[in-house]
C-alpha cells in the first residue's frame, strides 16, 4: 500500500476501535460517565477548563483561579497542555467550541490516542519494509491491542503512547544521509512531547541521542543535539513550567516501580483472568506504574524469534547496540532500587547519591519499561509477525494477532468500557451540590486540598468532587490537585484562624478544621453539615435550598453554655470545651492568649433576658517597655469594648464587666468571643524571660450574667 492510502486506513481501524470500546456519547462528551469520571480524569478536565476561561496571558498555562492566592501551571494538573492550547485557540476563534470542549475534551483526546496509535505504529512497521494492506490491518490491530496501552485510559496524557511510536520510527529513518529536514521532525517530535508529558519527552530524548549517534554524522550531532535541546528548554521556560513547582521534591521512587514479573502476569486478560492468584505484581502501592503485560502473542512471537529467527535477533541487536543498551538501561530504572519479583523484594541498593533529583523528577520510574516494550513489539512486528511465509507457517500471524487480541487487549478494552458508562466513586448528590456551589463566586476549602491528605480514607476524592463542580463555572478557588503540592499549609491555616465570612463564598470545612466552622454561624452565616464536614455562607437561601434537597443536615452545634455558669481556664477547668484558636496550653489557674487573637465559642442557653453582661477575670503580662495593654473585643463579629490593663489595674481580683445587650438580647444563641491584644511582643523580646510566645492576656474565668 502507498502511505497515502495506508494511513487513512490505520487511522480508520483506530478510530473504529475507539468507538466501538467507548461509544459516541464519551467522544461527545454527552456520555453519564463526565457527570464525575474517574479521580485523575477529574483534575485534568478541572485544570483545562480553568485555563479554557482565562484570559490570554504570559506564562501561556498559568491559571491563577484555581488555587488562590498563588497561581498554578496547567502542566502540574496534567491537563495535556499542548491539547489545552489547541482547544482555546479553537474556541477563541469559535465561542460555541468553549461550551462543547469543557465536556468532550478528554474524549476527544482518547479518540486521537486511538486514532493516532494504530496510524504511527503502521509507519513504525513501514519503516522496517512492511509495506502491504495485511501488515498496515495487522499491525493497526497489535499495536491497539498493548495492554500497556489501553491500562493508561485513566491517566490522559499517558495515553499518547504514540509519541514514543514516532521516536522509534524516526529512529529507524535516521541515518549518516539524513537531511535537516529530517532532522526537523525530530525537533517537532521532542517538542509536541515537551507539551504533552515530560516521561514522554525523556524516552523520546533517548532514542534522538541514539539515532543520532548510530548515525554517526559528526555535523548533524553538532548542529541538532544542541539546537533540539534548546528549543525543548525555551519551550518549557515559555510555557512557565520551570516554575517553583518542578523544585518541589516528591517521593515514591521505590514504590512506583516495573515488578520482574509484569510481563508474564495479567490482571485482566480474557483467557488467563487475574493473574495475581499465581503471583502479586502489586506488591508496593504504587507498583501498577509498571503494569506491562505482553499477553499469549507476544510470548508467541518471542518463542518464534528465538527458536527460528536466532541469527537474525543476534544480527539486529548487533545492529542497533546502542539502542539495545538504551533498553536495557530503560528497564534496569523501571525497576528502581527496590526489585520485585512477584511478592518478593529480591535485590535494594542505594541510588547513586547524584541521580537522586533523576529519581525525585521521575518518581514513577516503572513506566520507563515502555521504552523496551514498544522496540521489542516493533522488532516481533517487523521481523517476525509479518515476515512472508508459505503453507502451514502462513497461519502463525493470524494466530498470534488473534491471541494477542483476545488474551491482551480484550480483557483491558471491556475493563474500560465498563468503567466509563457510568459516573465514578460519586459521594455528593450532584443536582443539589451543583445548585449549592453554582450559587456562588467562590469555593474555600478548609483545610485546603494539599493540606487536607492525612489518610482519612476516599476524602480527597469527595473534595476532587467538589473541584470538578466547581470547575463547571470555573469558580475561584483556594487549591487544585495537582502533582507537585506547593501550598504552605501553615500560612493556610494561619489565615483561616483570622477569616471571616466573605459574600459570594461558600465554605466548606472539612473534619480536621470543623472547629472554625462553629465560628461562622455568629458571624453571619448559615451552615449545614454533610457526612464528611460542614458547609457555611452568607447566602442563607442558597444553604436552606440545600437542606431542603437533602444535600445539607443542621448544622452542630458549639458547646452549651448556661448563664452564670463559669469558664474556668485553668487546670481541671472546663474551658477546653469552648476554646478555639489562640490559646495556650493550661496552667494551674489560666491560661495566656497566643499570638494576634484568641476566641473562645459556646451556645448559651438560660432563662431570656436582657442587659446580659460579659464578666471576666485576668491580668496582662507587663514589663519593660510595655506598661499597658489594651485589648479588643468583638462579639459575634462586632466591637463591643475595649479591656485595659496598667500597673494599677492589673489584679486577677479584680471582675471586668462588659455589657453586651446591643449585640444579644437575651440567652438562646451562640456567640463567638474574640480578643486581640494590641501588643503582641514576647517576654524575650521585651527582656522579661526566654519566652518566644507572642503572649497577649491572661485569663483565669469569665461568665455571663
Amino acid at each position: 500500500m502507498r502511505r497515502w492510502s495506508a494511513y487513512p486506513l490505520a487511522a480508520a481501524i483506530g478510530f473504529g476501535v475507539y468507538l466501538l470500546v467507548f461509544g459516541v456519547g464519551h467522544l461527545m462528551g454527552t456520555s453519564p460517565y463526565w457527570e464525575l469520571p474517574a479521580t485523575d480524569s477529574r483534575t485534568y478536565l478541572a485544570g483545562y477548563r480553568y485555563f479554557l476561561h482565562e484570559p490570554w496571558h504570559w506564562p501561556l498555562f498559568e491559571v491563577h483561579g484555581p488555587n488562590q492566592p498563588y497561581a498554578k501551571n496547567v502542566f502540574f494538573t496534567d491537563s495535556i497542555p499542548l491539547f489545552a492550547l489547541l482547544n482555546k485557540a479553537i474556541a477563541t476563534v469559535v465561542p460555541p467550541w468553549r461550551e462543547f470542549s469543557a465536556r468532550a475534551y478528554l474524549g476527544m483526546w482518547h479518540a486521537i490516542c486511538y486514532t493516532l496509535q494504530a496510524c504511527v505504529g503502521v509507519a513504525v512497521l513501514r519503516s522496517l519494509g512492511r509495506r502491504t494492506l495485511a501488515s498496515t490491518v495487522a499491525g493497526s490491530v497489535f499495536f491497539l491491542a498493548v495492554p500497556a496501552f489501553i491500562f493508561r485510559y485513566e491517566h490522559a496524557s499517558l495515553s499518547a503512547q504514540f509519541l514514543l511510536l514516532w521516536a522509534i520510527a524516526l529512529y529507524l529513518r535516521t541515518s549518516k544521509r539524513s537531511s535537516a529536514g529530517w532532522y526537523g521532525w525530530w525537533l517537532a517530535q521532542l517538542v509536541v512531547c515537551a507539551l504533552v508529558n515530560p516521561y514522554h519527552l525523556a524516552m523520546s530524548l533517548a532514542l534522538f541521542a541514539t539515532a543520532g549517534l548510530r548515525a554517526g554524522n559528526i555535523r548533524q550531532i553538532a548542529l541538532w543535539f544542541p539546537t533540539c535541546l534548546g528549543a525543548v528548554g525555551m519551550v518549557l521556560v515559555s510555557a512557565g513550567f520551570v516554575s517553583r513547582e518542578v523544585h518541589v521534591a516528591m517521593p515514591g521512587f521505590d514504590e512506583a516501580s516495573s515488578n520482574l514479573l509484569s510481563q508474564v502476569i495479567p490482571v485482566r486478560s480474557l483467557l488467563l483472568g487475574d493473574g495475581r492468584r499465581w503471583a502479586n505484581v502489586e506488591a508496593t502501592q504504587y507498583q501498577s506504574e509498571g503494569y506491562d503485560y505482553l499477553g499469549i502473542g507476544v510470548f508467541a512471537l518471542v518463542v518464534i524469534a528465538l527458536v527460528l529467527g536466532r541469527r537474525d535477533l543476534r544480527r539486529t541487536i548487533s545492529h542497533h547496540r546502542l539502542l539495545f543498551v538504551v533498553c536495557l538501561g530503560a528497564w534496569l530504572y523501571s525497576l528502581s532500587n527496590h526489585v520485585y519479583f512477584g511478592g518478593q523484594r529480591v535485590l535494594t541498593y542505594e541510588f547513586p547519591r547524584w541521580a537522586h533529583w533523576l529519581a525525585e523528577q521521575y518518581r514513577s520510574p516503572a513506566r520507563f519499561v515502555w521504552l523496551p516494550t514498544y522496540v521489542g513489539i516493533s522488532y516481533l512486528c517487523g521481523t517476525v509477525l509479518l515476515q512472508p511465509r508459505r503453507g502451514w507457517a502462513a497461519l502463525l500471524a493470524p494466530l498470534a494477532i488473534a491471541l494477542h487480541v483476545v488474551d491482551g487487549g480484550m480483557g483491558d478494552w471491556l475493563a474500560k468500557r465498563e468503567l466509563t458508562r457510568a459516573p465514578k466513586d460519586m459521594y455528593l448528590n450532584h443536582p443539589p451540590w451543583r445548585a449549592l456551589i453554582h450559587a456562588h463566586e467562590r469555593v474555600e476549602f478548609e483545610p485546603t486540598y494539599e493540606c487536607m491528605l492525612d489518610g482519612t480514607p476516599n476524602l480527597d476524592k469527595l473534595a476532587v468532587e467538589m473541584q470538578y463542580i466547581a470547575s463547571e463555572r470555573s469558580l475561584d478557588m483556594n487549591g487544585i490537585y495537582s502533582a507537585r503540592p506547593t501550598r504552605d499549609c501553615a500560612a493556610d491555616a494561619a489565615r483561616i484562624e483570622q477569616t471571616a465570612p466573605l459574600s459570594g463564598t461558600l465554605y466548606v470545612f472539612f473534619p480536621m478544621s470543623a472547629r472554625h466552622a462553629d465560628r461562622f454561624e455568629p458571624l453571619g452565616a448559615a451552615c449545614g453539615s454533610f457526612a464528611r464536614g460542614t458547609a457555611c455562607s452568607l447566602d442563607h437561601e442558597a444553604i436552606e435550598k440545600a437542606k431542603r434537597a437533602g444535600a445539607l443536615g443542621p448544622a452542630p452545634l458549639p458547646p452549651s453554655l448556661e448563664v452564670d455558669e463559669r469558664v474556668r481556664f485553668g487546670v481541671g477547668g472546663n474551658a477546653g470545651r469552648y476554646l478555639r484558636e489562640g490559646w495556650s496550653w493550661e496552667d494551674p489557674t489560666g491560661r495566656f492568649t497566643w499570638k494576634e487573637s484568641a476566641s473562645i465559642i459556646a451556645h448559651l442557653r438560660g432563662t431570656p433576658r436582657s442587659g446580659l453582661t460579659l464578666n471576666l477575670r485576668g491580668h496582662a503580662p507587663l514589663g519593660g517597655d510595655k506598661t499597658t495593654q489594651d485589648v479588643e473585643l468583638t462579639f459575634n463579629g462586632q466591637p463591643t469594648g475595649t479591656l485595659h490593663f496598667d500597673e494599677s489595674s492589673n489584679d486577677d481580683a479584680q471582675v471586668r464587666r462588659i455589657p453586651i445587650g446591643a449585640h444579644m438580647d437575651g440567652a438562646g444563641q451562640t456567640f463567638l468571643l474574640t480578643l486581640r491584644p494590641r501588643d503582641v511582643r514576647t517576654p524575650r523580646a521585651l527582656g522579661i524571660n526566654g519566652d518566644d510566645r507572642k503572649l497577649g492576656v491572661w485569663i483565669e474565668e469569665l461568665w455571663f450574667e
